[in-house]
C-alpha cells in the first residue's frame, strides 16, 4: 500500500505541476497582450492629442486665407500618413470642408464617415475641449478636435467655428502584437513540451519501466520460466520491491522444484496404487463371481440350487401368462438312493448324484430349461413354452439315459442299477401358479413310483 500510495502522490503532483504550468503559460501570455494592447492604446492618444494640439496651434496662428490654405495643405500631409484612416475639416453643421482620403468639400460628415458621431462632435463643439475615444470592437481611436477654421468668416463660411475628426486605425499595430503574443506563446508551449516529455521520461524511468520489468518477471514465474536478474532502476520503495520480488522468487523456484519431486512422488504412488487397485479389484470381481456361483450353483452337483429354481419359477410363471403360453416341470427322484448310501457310501453317493446330474442337464435340449437339484436325491427341469407331450418325451428321454449309466446298485428293488422315476406337471392360463405345478408333478411321481418306479408319469 505504501509503494501505491507514494506512486500515486508523484504522478499526482506531476499532474500539478503540469496544470501549474499551463496556467503560467495562459496568464503570462494574456499578460503580455494586455500591456502591449494597452501600451498601443496610451501611445496611440498620445500621438493624436499632440497631432491635433499642433494644428490647433497652426490655426491659432493664421489671419488670412491665404493662411488657412496653408493649414489645408499641411493637413493634406498629415493625412498621408497610414495610421489615419480619415482626417477632415468639418464646420458646426456637419459639412466637409476637407478630407485627406475622400477629397472632397461641402458633404455632410454624418452621411459620408461611417464612424463619424454628430452629437458627440456637437457636444464637444459646445464644451469646446476634445474628446478622445477608444473603440475596442472596431480596433481605432476616434477625435473630435474643436478648432477656429478662420479669423475671416466672410472668406469660408457664414461660421468660422468647426472642428478635426479624425480615425487612428489600431488594427495593424494590434495584429503585429497579436503575432508577437502567438511567437510568444509557441515559445513557451514548446518550453512546456520539453518539460512534459522530460517528465514523462523520468516517470517512465523510475516507474513504468520497472513496473514493466516486475510484470514480466511475475509472467515468467507464472509460467515456470526462470529469467536472469537484470539491472533494476526505479524508485526507492520499487527497488525494494523488486529485492523482495526476487527473494520470492527465489522460494518460488525452491517451491517449484520440490513440487515436481513431490508430483513424481505422487505419480509414482498414483500408478503403484492404481496397479493395487485393479489387481484387487479383479479379485473382488473373481470372488463375487464365485460368491455368485455358489450362491446360485449346487456345490455337488454344479448344476442351479432350490433358490435359483424358485425364482426363475415365479419369473417364468408371470411370462407364460402375458403371453398364454404352457409351462411344464419335471420332477425326478432316484429309486431307492437311500439303500444306495447305507451300502455304498456316501462318497459313492455323491459320485452318483453328480452323474445323474451332469446326465440330467446334457438331456435338457434348450438353454433357457432350468435344470436344478431341490433336495438330497430330487431334481426338477422347468421348461418354459413346452406342453404335456414334449415335456414327457424330454422326461423319457432323461430316464432312459440315466438308467444307460449303468450304475451298480443291487440293494434296488427294480433292477440292480441305479434307476429314477419322474412326474411330470404342464399349465397354462389362469390355472398357472406355482404351488399347483410342483403338485402336480409330485403327484405324477408318486403315481410312477406306486406303479413300480423307473418310469414317467404325466398329471391327469
Amino acid at each position: 500500500m505504501k509503494i501505491i500510495r507514494n506512486i500515486s502522490l508523484k504522478i499526482l503532483l506531476i499532474l500539478l505541476v503540469l496544470i501549474l504550468f499551463i496556467f503560467l503559460w495562459s496568464v503570462m501570455t494574456w499578460r503580455i497582450y494586455h500591456d502591449s494592447s494597452s501600451e498601443l492604446i496610451a501611445s496611440s492618444i498620445e500621438f493624436v492629442s499632440q497631432d491635433l494640439a499642433l494644428l490647433q496651434r497652426e490655426t491659432d496662428q493664421e489671419v488670412d486665407n491665404s493662411q488657412f490654405k496653408h493649414f489645408r495643405k499641411d493637413l493634406s500631409g498629415r493625412g498621408v500618413n497610414p495610421r489615419y484612416k480619415i482626417l477632415a475639416a468639418i464646420d458646426e453643421k456637419g459639412y466637409i470642408l476637407h478630407a485627406t482620403q475622400l477629397m472632397v468639400i461641402s458633404h455632410q460628415a454624418i452621411n459620408i464617415l461611417p464612424d463619424f458621431d454628430f452629437q458627440r462632435f456637437l457636444k464637444i463643439q459646445k464644451m469646446n475641449r476634445a474628446d478622445i475615444h477608444v473603440d475596442i470592437e472596431n480596433q481605432q481611436i476616434n477625435a473630435y478636435f474643436p478648432l477656429i477654421l478662420s479669423r475671416r468668416p466672410d472668406e469660408i463660411r457664414p461660421s468660422n467655428i468647426g472642428g478635426i475628426y479624425a480615425v487612428y486605425d489600431l488594427s495593424h499595430e494590434q495584429e503585429k502584437i497579436i503575432n508577437q503574443v502567438k511567437s510568444y506563446a509557441v515559445e513557451i508551449g514548446l518550453l512546456l513540451l520539453c518539460v512534459v516529455i522530460f517528465l514523462l521520461l523520468i516517470i517512465n524511468y523510475y516507474i513504468t519501466s520497472p513496473i514493466k520489468q516486475l510484470v514480466s518477471k511475475s509472467v515468467a514465474i507464472a509460467e515456470g520460466k526462470s529469467d536472469e536478474k537484470s539491472a533494476f532502476n526505479g524508485l526507492g520503495e520499487l527497488v525494494i520491491l523488486e529485492q523482495q520480488f526476487n527473494k520470492m522468487k527465489a522460494m518460488l523456484e525452491t517451491r517449484f522444484k520440490e513440487r515436481k519431486q513431490a508430483e513424481k512422488k505422487l505419480k509414482a504412488y498414483s500408478e503403484q496404487l492404481e496397479e493395487q487397485v485393479l489387481k484387487r479389484t479383479e479379485e473382488l470381481t473373481r470372488a463375487n463371481e464365485h460368491l455368485k456361483k455358489l450362491s446360485e450353483i449346487d456345490p455337488l452337483t454344479q448344476i442351479f440350487n432350490r433358490r435359483i429354481y424358485e425364482n426363475r419359477l415365479a419369473h417364468e410363471i408371470i411370462s407364460a401368462k402375458r403371453s398364454q403360453q404352457p409351462l411344464s416341470l419335471i420332477l425326478i427322484d432316484i429309486d431307492y438312493f437311500k439303500s444306495y448310501n447305507d451300502h455304498y457310501g456316501h462318497d459313492s453317493g455323491d459320485d452318483t448324484l453328480k452323474n445323474v446330474a451332469l446326465t440330467i442337464k446334457e438331456t435338457v435340449p434348450r438353454e433357457t430349461d432350468i435344470t436344478a437339484r431341490i433336495g438330497g436325491e430330487e431334481f426338477v427341469v422347468l421348461m418354459p413354452s413346452t406342453n404335456s407331450q414334449g415335456a414327457y418325451q424330454v422326461a423319457e428321454n432323461i430316464r432312459t439315459n440315466i438308467k444307460a449309466l449303468a450304475i451298480k446298485h443291487k440293494y434296488s428293488e427294480v433292477i440292480n442299477i441305479i434307476t429314477v422315476s419322474i412326474g411330470v406337471s404342464t399349465l397354462s392360463g389362469i390355472l398357472l401358479n406355482e404351488i399347483d405345478l410342483f403338485k402336480q408333478a409330485d403327484m405324477a411321481l408318486y403315481s410312477a413310483k406306486e406303479a413300480g418306479r423307473n418310469r414317467c408319469k404325466c398329471y391327469v
